[in-house]
């Protein structure tokens, strides 16, 4: 099973904060039957640490490589920075190997015109996975912006952790309106701890499998 979304690499967000905390999401990710792993530390600043996210990423691929598990990198960039960035800039945040980019809205409000930056990246080539959708406030009132979003050929990405939420969670309730109203996306952790992975392991053998 491979997790497309991950705050695994310590020291660059508000994920891991150290090496032994990694170390820790990685062997709880190893027992939740987690084979792949993509590391997405937040890209939320214009100066983000892009060269120690790489140097700690180094560091932690060893780690895995050790459990057997294959770590590669990747990045979940906020929208109000890859709107200021060129294609060319932001493909350097795609997934590693791949043209594929994690990108998140703000939770509260709905950014203006969003249809033509998606576009221009998508002309550009690169394929635009959003994270989590059913944590957007504006999404939860109206499913339609997340499907049309997936209409346009974005693919969404529901935090499998929000389908352990209480049943009345506002976030819960429009995951599991997405999977019944025409999802066809992937899911992943979005673990920010080993705690996380555990949880994780709770729900991934219920998830669908596409």
């Amino acid at each position: 099973m491979k997790d497309p979304h991950s705050h695994v690499l310590f020291g660059v967000d508000d994920g891991a904060q150290t090496r032994e905390e990694s170390v820790a999401m990685l062997k709880a990710a190893k027992e939740a039957g987690v084979t792949a792993i993509v590391a997405t530390p937040h890209i939320r600043e214009a100066d983000a640490p892009w060269d120690l996210i790489k140097e700690r990423y180094a560091l932690v691929r060893q780690e895995a490589a050790d459990l057997g598990i294959e770590l590669s990198l990747g990045a979940e960039v906020h929208w109000r920075i890859l709107s200021g960035l060129s294609p060319e800039e932001a493909g350097k945040y795609c997934f590693e190997g791949t043209r594929k980019l994690l990108m998140e809205f703000g939770m509260h409000t709905r950014p203006m015109d969003e249809h033509r930056k998606l576009y221009e990246l998508q002309r550009e080539g690169l394929e635009i996975i959003v994270a989590h959708p059913e944590r957007y406030q504006y999404v939860q009132k109206n499913l339609e912006i997340a499907l049309d979003w997936q209409a346009m050929g974005c693919t969404l990405q529901i935090d499998a952790l929000e389908l352990l939420g209480g049943p009345l969670r506002p976030s819960r309730r429009c995951a599991e309106k997405l999977m019944r109203q025409g999802f066809s996306g992937i899911f992943g952790s979005d673990a920010h701890s080993a705690a996380d992975y555990k949880q994780f392991g709770r729900i991934a053998k219920r998830l669908p499998r596409g």
